[in-house]
């Protein structure tokens, strides 16, 4: 250690000014650190905290709302359960009076029908007789109101529902599981979650009358409880554990009363999920996520049935701020101790200056020279060093702030791809960067003025005054910026700065920021909204060459489709000249042969069996040119469309090759883009007639799909298969090829699965909005 200290000491620390500055890092370093780590742990904590009731805030919101909404559905059941209509109904059904019965169900229909309208979350209102008899039924969907029939009415006395409403007491209300709806036994396509609420009616004796019942569409209240979109998503799980909300259809309605999937909570969070199914908030911390919990009583004051919703967050996006704070807290301790160090250097060289300056004298003094007093300088100059760079070391912080904001407003400036949203970047820019009040952009584009504003209106009519023309004309002349101060009658002073804004296609004009800050005159100012203007004139260039390059996308678009229909077009008429010329000559040549058989001498056999193998020839001739043409273009395509194209053409291969082909195809199937029909079907034709040539295959499988945007086709064969593999290695690789190519081209794209003894398929994907590839 003594040995190292000296070694310092004889090469480091061998000056006053060094030994200062060691002196200060270490009186310097070790508070600082220990305060600033000591803070960032302090700060870390409590915005983890902030964060997560952040979170929690929110997510009781969200179930406030919907134990709100669900209120409002209570006291709608018990109003029309009460309601004078019902009343006179159900005593006109305790005496037996048909007529009575039959006309105040009318009234009943329509004030159901109306209340229906009114309030257009419910789908359907009921009243249901004690029997299980639907007497009332109003249905309301997409905004058409239906009042049921008599006819049409049906028996729900095995429902449970109404099962369950039948043994409440009057005033009491029953809310059923939310769950898929049922029509006539059977779950209701495309899925429609319901609630229903329910609540007993009487007859004045006494006796139970029946129920009233609404249904009510949970998407209405189910949309509280949407995903906010990015790695973190919300769900929402009945007590126990299914899923009635989340962003994975495949895990929704697991219940056995719905799709019976059986998936749940559970699955997910096989540790936690007894804390996160409990009637109390929770939060629940995973390794790589923190999933926060809310219960939802939907049929208060019973809290025996219960939701819970969830908030399920990485913890890299929940604490992001936290990063964000660490990384600025240690940047700014590293510039803490940078300025320290800096202030100590500037330390010792004033206090070791005078030093030297006395050596040289006392050196000189000694050969001979003069002696010159030194002038000492005292502490107050030194403490006004040390002031002047600290204020140097704090302008020097500010700039590279602004320096840093203003080159990310300038990539936002530069991100934007269209014209009015650059402009709107540029005014939200000038609004961050400068204290202003009033911002407008003004633009001539062919002898046309573009203005657009944003700030206080008011400040407007400052901008027509005359001496603000005058600056404007100066600034498009000599293409700078300019600043100026305006007083106004009313004893105010506003300051405003100016810019020239120059793009080749939009032409050109001014940036003008208008507020009551003397700062929006001085250079840095000026010099910050000249930068802004000049990526906004890139950022216009570049909005202008993404609309050009959109447009030539499209034509290229069209092009490739125009390509794909002339090529049918040469294929259709080959086919049409190879059918009128050279086909019909084989028939006349084969006629010719068949008459000249039927003269010649049946004495020599040898000519006869020459005609006849000569007639077989023409004869397979005639149908490989029918096949040839049926492929170079075939009618049903045109006509009917690619469904029955593709199942012709696979049965009649087929019968050519002994195959038994098994077709899967929609039984409704609309018309496709004329390139998209074009393409499936020769590359089915192409995977055919090699399944033809090289499969001896005795099973061929066609499956086609249709969604939305995409068309999928796989032709799957039972032959003997071949390594794909081995094939490219050798180069017999022509169709597969043509079949790909043909797919890249619409951007789809076409698979060749095969193992030797296991057949062959091709799968292919097409999308229906075509999209180029260049």
């Amino acid at each position: 250690m003594n040995r190292l200290y000296r070694l310092l000491e004889r090469h480091i620390l061998n000056r006053i000014d060094r030994k200062l500055v060691a002196a200060s890092l270490i009186a310097i370093l070790i508070p600082l650190l220990g305060t600033g780590l000591y803070g960032n742990w302090i700060t870390s904590r409590i915005l983890r905290e902030h964060a997560i009731v952040s979170i929690q805030l929110d997510l009781e919101q969200r179930a406030n709302r919907i134990e709100t909404y669900l209120e409002g559905v209570r006291h709608n059941v018990l109003y029309l359960a009460h309601s004078p209509e019902m009343r006179a109904l159900i005593q006109a059904r305790m005496r037996g009076d048909k007529a009575t019965v039959a006309r105040i169900r009318d009234v009943l229909d329509l004030e159901y029908a109306a209340f229906a309208a009114t309030h257009p979350m419910y789908y359907q209102i009921r009243y249901i007789a004690e029997n299980g008899q639907e007497i009332v039924r109003v249905n309301a969907r997409n905004g058409t109101i239906e009042m049921v029939p008599p006819a049409r009415l049906q028996q729900k006395q095995h429902r449970y529902y109404f099962q369950e409403a039948m043994k409440l007491n009057e005033g009491e209300i029953y809310m059923s599981p939310l769950d898929l709806n049922r029509e006539f036994g059977r779950i209701e396509k495309p899925y429609t979650p319901v609630i229903r609420y329910a609540t007993p009616v009487f007859y004045p004796d006494g006796r139970r009358a029946g129920i009233v019942i609404v249904n009510i569409f949970a998407e209405k209240f189910l949309k509280y409880i949407s995903s906010p979109g990015g790695e973190d998503f919300m769900a929402l799980v009945d007590q126990e554990g299914y899923y009635l909300v989340h962003p994975d259809p495949s895990r929704l309605w697991g219940h056995p009363r719905d799709l019976g999937t059986g998936f749940r909570l559970q699955r997910d969070f096989p540790h936690e999920w007894p804390r996160l199914l409990s009637r109390t908030p929770s939060v629940v911390k995973e390794a790589s996520s923190i999933v926060v919990s809310q219960p939802i009583f939907p049929n208060r004051p019973d809290e025996n049935y219960y939701w819970v919703a969830l908030h399920v967050i990485p913890t890299h996006v929940l604490f992001a701020s936290v990063r964000s704070f660490r990384v600025t807290a240690v940047t700014i301790l590293f510039m803490a101790v940078l300025a320290g160090v800096t202030m100590a250097a500037f330390l010792g060289r004033s206090i070791t200056a005078p030093v030297l300056v006395l050596t040289d004298r006392v050196r000189r003094f000694g050969r001979g020279e003069g002696f010159v007093p030194v002038r000492v300088m005292s502490n107050d100059e030194v403490g006004e060093l040390t002031r002047a760079f600290n204020d140097m070391a704090r302008q020097l912080e500010y700039n590279m702030e602004r320096l840093a904001r203003l080159t990310r407003l300038g990539q936002r400036i530069a991100a934007q791809l269209d014209h009015e949203n650059v402009l709107r970047a540029l005014l939200e820019a000038t609004r961050e960067l400068l204290p202003s009040r009033y911002n407008v952009v003004r633009l001539t584009e062919h002898e046309d003025e573009v203005v657009v504003q944003d700030g206080d209106a008011r400040w407007e009519e400052i901008s027509k005054l005359e001496v603000v023309h005058l600056i404007r004309e100066h600034v498009l002349q000599e293409r700078g910026w300019r600043a100026l101060h305006i007083p106004l009658e009313d004893g105010r002073t506003v300051y405003m700065c100016c810019a020239f804004i120059e793009c080749r296609t939009h032409g050109t004009g001014v940036v003008e920021v208008y507020g009551d800050d003397p700062a929006l005159t001085t250079p840095s100012s000026g010099n910050l909204l000249a930068t802004l203007a000049v990526q906004t004139s890139i950022a216009l260039e570049n909005a202008h060459l993404y609309s050009t390059l959109a447009e030539h996308r499209a034509r290229l678009q069209s092009l490739l489709e125009q390509l794909i229909t002339a090529q049918e077009e040469e294929r259709r008429i080959v086919a049409y000249d190879i059918h009128d010329g050279l086909v019909q000559r084989l028939v006349g040549a084969r006629l010719q042969l068949m008459n000249f058989m039927g003269m010649e001498n049946p004495s020599c056999p040898q000519a006869r069996s020459a005609l006849e193998k000569a007639i077989s020839h023409l004869t397979t001739a005639i149908v490989e040119a029918r096949r040839v043409i049926e492929g170079l273009r075939p009618g049903l395509l045109d006509d009917l469309g690619l469904i029955p194209a593709l199942e012709y053409y696979a049965q009649e291969l087929g019968a050519d090759a002994g195959w038994h082909v098994h077709m899967d195809v929609p039984t409704q199937f609309p018309r496709l883009p004329t390139p998209v029909e074009v393409t499936a079907f020769r590359i089915a034709q192409e995977a055919l007639n090699n399944a033809r040539k090289y499969a001896e295959a005795r099973h061929v499988w066609i499956q086609v799909t249709l969604s939305e945007d995409t068309l999928e086709m796989v032709i799957r064969d039972d032959g003997r298969g071949f390594q794909v593999e081995e094939v490219e290695r050798e180069g017999h690789v022509f169709g597969i090829l043509s079949m790909q190519e043909r797919a890249h081209l619409l951007g789809g794209t076409c698979e060749i699965r095969s193992v030797p003894g296991q057949g062959t398929e091709v799968h292919v994907r097409l999308p229906i909005r075509l999209e180029v590839q260049v």
